[in-house]
Formats: structure tokens, sequence, C-alpha cells
């Protein structure tokens, strides 16, 4: 990236604006991640204690942790992904039409799925070098990497397309959100992204 491309990023408004409502995205995807690991937990440690005599605290760890690392491993990515779409791509402002507001919520949702099943891909890849010390102890088997390359893609893939389909209400919601603040509390620079230089 040239430094005239960096300085003329750097200068682009509106960034804060699209930090604000990707933090409130990202922060009610947390929510209902937490409600939803909380009540899940609740109802299966009644059974683990009642049924299965397991120990209801390894059962809660587990839980808790595994919703940490999908919370970590799509959320966060994805936050990141839509808010350089509202911020360089296609921002909020208060001019648009509500039908404009929507379409661009929905650009920025296929850019935070994109970073969420790229982030995925490469979760997936460190993990599974992690986890198989096979690939170096028989010298990059072929068909082993193959498969495995193909399961980490489609497991990005999936993680990209779940995200997308999971949390474009929510980016729809922040957007439109986004776009009333704006209309009542105007910007002192006019904001525009790539899509308005097309």
């Amino acid at each position: 990236m040239s430094s005239t491309t960096s300085t003329r990023v750097a200068r682009r408004h509106g960034a804060f604006p699209a930090l604000i409502a990707t933090a409130a995205i990202v922060l009610a995807i947390l929510l209902q991640r937490v409600i939803g690991s909380l009540l899940s937990s609740l109802f299966a440690l009644s059974y683990i204690d009642l049924n299965l005599g397991e120990s209801a605290g390894s059962y809660f760890s587990q839980t808790w942790l595994l919703a940490i690392t999908q919370v970590a491993s799509t959320a966060i990515p994805f936050g990141v992904g839509a808010f350089l779409a509202f911020w360089l791509v296609a921002p909020i402002a208060p001019q648009l039409r509500i039908s404009h507001v929507i379409t661009r919520a929905g650009l920025a949702t296929v850019f935070g799925a994109i970073a969420a099943a790229l982030f995925g891909i490469l979760f997936a890849f460190i993990a599974s070098l992690a986890t198989a010390p096979s690939y170096f102890g028989n010298s990059f088997p072929f068909n082993d990497f193959v498969a495995s390359a193909s399961q980490i893609l489609s497991s990005g893939a999936a993680a990209g397309v779940s995200a997308f389909v999971d949390w474009l209400p929510h980016t729809i919601l922040g957007a439109v959100l986004l776009w009333i603040w704006l209309t009542h509390h105007p910007a002192k620079h006019p904001v525009s992204g790539i899509v308005d230089e097309v």
C-alpha cells in the first residue's frame, strides 16, 4: 500500500460511528451467545446431576470454554469485517434511503462473513497442525493433507455462511439504528465509501 493510499484511508471520515455500530452488533451477538449458553447450561446441568451423576463443574467449564472459543473465532472477525465495510466500503449516511441502508448492511454482513470464514480457516489450519503431528512424522502424506485441507476449507466456508445467516438481522438492525441516529445528529463531514465513488 502506498503512502498516498494509506493517507487517504486514514483521513476518511466516519470511522467512529461505524465503530460504535459494529461494537453494538458484536455486543448483541455476544449477549445472545451468553444467554443461549447459560440457558443450555442450566438445562443440561439439571440433566447431568439427576441422571448421569457427572461432575457439573467440568461440564459447565467445557460449555463456557466452547462458547468463548466460538465467539472469539467468529464474532470478533465478523465485527472487524463489518466495521471495515461500514467505514471504507459502504458507510451509512443520513441522506440514504432505508433500502440503501439495508443493502449496505447486507454488504457489511458479507464482509463480516468473509472475515469470519478466513479467520475460521486460519484457526482450523493452526489447530490441525497443533493436534496432528503425523504431518511431520509421515513427511506430509498427500492424502491426509488433502483430506485435512478440504475439511478446513469446508469448515471455514460453513463458518462464513453461518455467520451471514445468523447475524444478518443484527447487522441490519445496527445499520438502521445508526442511520436513525445520524439523521438526528448529522456529522460535521460528509462520509463516502468505495461504493459511493464508483
